[in-house]
């Protein structure tokens, strides 16, 4: 798949999502341009409307204490490298 080909998109989620599109469009005979555009479009589009996800009641008070925890935890470590997530969170 499109991850296999493209790793150094890994981390690149967004991008990883737009090559995605257009590739399927070139696969289905679609024009590189038409294939580019189109791509870019139906991202905005997902991106709208991911955008527009309310979160479940008790899951924002748990979002808000991800930072606070990591934060504590990578001061505690000394690590000057960010801390992995807790288990469980």
């Amino acid at each position: 798949g499109t991850f296999k080909r493209y790793p150094e998109l890994a981390h690149h989620i967004s991008d990883l999502r737009r090559q995605s599109l257009y590739d399927i469009q070139i696969h289905c005979g679609y024009s590189e341009e038409l294939a580019r555009v189109g791509a870019t479009e139906a991202f905005d589009v997902f991106l709208a409307v991911r955008h527009q996800v309310e979160p479940y009641e008790r899951a924002l008070p748990l979002h808000l204490k991800i930072p606070m925890r990591l934060s504590t935890v990578s001061k505690a470590t000394k690590s000057s490298k960010p801390a992995s997530p807790p288990k469980g969170l």
